[in-house]
């Protein structure tokens, strides 16, 4: 059996999301399940680039992961800032 393509994956995961909000999942778990797909996508994408690019490459993926960590936007760590009423 082939290896599903990225496509197909990300497909899968979102219309996953879709069914957990439909049967009732909270907007923080909704993102939560957002932003670790958003996570996979990144790390992903840093392993092919550690494979296959080159060094130039590589650091550079290194960086933008380095920077999304350091700004809390990789780990599942993010979450909105709720709006004060």
């Amino acid at each position: 059996m082939a290896p599903a393509s990225v496509s197909q994956l990300l497909a899968e995961q979102r219309q996953a999301i879709q069914q957990r909000l439909l049967a009732g999942a909270s907007g923080d778990d909704v993102v939560t399940a957002t932003t670790d797909m958003v996570d996979g996508v990144i790390v992903g994408r840093y392993r092919t680039a550690a494979r296959t690019g080159g060094e130039s490459l590589t650091t550079a993926v290194f960086n933008i992961v380095a920077w999304w960590q350091s700004v809390g936007m990789v780990g599942g760590n993010w979450r909105p800032t709720p709006i004060s009423t």
